[in-house]
């Protein structure tokens, strides 16, 4: 069954419209249960229902995958992709150990998008008013967390209508690849999104339907 492609993701939480519009650089996984499928980093988009931005369309198939498999699928975000957890955890304390009275949602200005930093705060459940100097260790812990692996549940992709391409089709195993032609049928040609073939974004799919309309249009010619 075709589905659509290089499309966002829609998110399993009410944050999602307060983000809508924010970018930011990241690195984000998709998680088949506890298993990690495929990571992808660049800038990503905040959208009213969920994610987007080029390291996010790519993983929609996968998303797809998992759900027809009657699995559970989430997407991890790391903000601080070219930290570690013990740099980030020690970038944080020194900022929270400001003089005077700041507060932990203050204390984070600069380092994270300042409409990120109350979703964030209240994931790691940090009041965004408390005195960051009064934050115990835990809460701490809990920010470096979701700092570097928020987790957040997948519902789904949106639809063909924001897809930039369809990934299902006629199976591969059913065309023979030297002239794309039916091996069910013969006189029967195939190419581009006809077939099971979807590429990530950069030109991969224009280019696979020009060569695949190429090869199966000559053959077909000759036959």
């Amino acid at each position: 069954p075709p589905f659509p492609a290089l499309t966002g993701l829609v998110l399993d939480g009410s944050f999602t419209k307060r983000l809508k519009g924010v970018r930011c650089q990241a690195a984000v996984s998709i998680l088949r249960g506890e298993r990690i499928v495929r990571t992808e980093a660049g800038e990503i988009q905040f959208t009213e229902d969920g994610l987007s931005g080029i390291p996010v369309l790519g993983m929609a198939r996968s998303v797809h995958e998992i759900h027809s498999a009657g699995e559970n699928a989430s997407i991890q975000i790391n903000l601080f992709p070219e930290w570690s957890a013990a740099q980030v955890s020690a970038h944080l304390a020194e900022r929270f150990r400001m003089p005077g009275d700041v507060s932990a949602g203050d204390a984070l200005v600069s380092l994270i998008h300042k409409r990120l930093i109350p979703v964030l705060l209240k994931a790691c459940g940090v009041d965004a008013g408390r005195n960051c100097s009064g934050l115990p260790g835990s809460g701490l812990e809990n920010l470096v967390t979701i700092l570097t692996g928020w987790r957040i549940p997948v519902s789904g992709t949106r639809s063909w209508n924001d897809a930039q391409v369809t990934a299902g089709g006629v199976a591969v195993d059913e065309i023979r690849p030297q002239t794309l032609e039916s091996a069910r049928l013969s006189g029967l040609f195939f190419a581009g999104e006809l077939i099971d073939v979807d590429g990530d974004c950069g030109g991969y799919n224009l280019q696979w339907a020009w060569s695949s309309g190429r090869v199966a249009g000559t053959h077909a010619a000759r036959s």
